[in-house]
């Protein structure tokens, strides 16, 4: 990779053993192809992206938006020195203490352990170091078998499904609602025949 799209190591806060997630600036939007990514059909396949068309500008006015927000967190996903994804810690509420997460891959890595590693590392952070108790979140209906890893993985609990949930490709899908507690990822990153986490744990 070229020295001038380098991600700068002071901006790591999780470290991985495959992937570092940091905190963004307008460099990453003007050095990497983060906005590009959600005018790319494909990629926005299996999510809610790809409505309207994004651009350079669009993608800096958000990121001063979220700046100071006390209750989100958004990092970039940097895998072999490159940024290949963005994830967030979403609505965190401190009393009921809680939150959602999402991860989103905007290039094409052969790596399967990056998108597990990096639910590995937000959920750590929200469990460990932000003390919540639960964290939720909604996948596509075709994402389903990845839904199985992420449940015997991390010990997500299917909720129940949103039915007729996002409209794409002038269809609607159903969404997968699940949750894990701390104590379930407890359990699970405990597990010695846990063979889904040993890569990165």
């Amino acid at each position: 990779m070229e020295d001038n799209q380098k991600i700068d190591k002071r901006n790591v806060f999780l470290k991985g053993k495959c992937i570092s997630l940091c905190s963004l600036s307008t460099t990453d939007i003007e050095k990497s192809n983060w906005y590009g990514w959600f005018n790319d059909e494909h990629i926005c396949t299996f999510t809610q992206k790809h409505y309207f068309p994004n651009s350079q500008n669009k993608q800096i006015k958000f990121l001063n938006e979220i700046e100071g927000k006390s209750n989100l967190i958004v990092l970039g996903i940097v895998h072999d020195d490159m940024l290949v994804g963005v994830c967030s810690l979403n609505d965190i509420n401190f009393i009921n203490r809680n939150c959602s997460i999402s991860i989103f891959i905007g290039e094409k890595i052969k790596d399967e352990n990056v998108s597990l590693e990096t639910f590995y590392l937000l959920l750590k952070h929200a469990f460990y170091c932000l003390n919540l108790n639960k964290v939720s979140m909604g996948q596509h209906i075709k994402l389903k078998l990845f839904f199985t890893r992420l449940s015997l993985a991390f010990g997500f609990i299917n909720e129940g499904v949103a039915r007729a949930e996002i409209y794409k490709s002038g269809k609607y899908f159903d969404v997968i609602n699940s949750s894990v507690l701390k104590s379930e990822f407890d359990e699970k990153i405990k597990d010695p025949t846990n063979t889904f986490i040993k890569a990165f744990k």
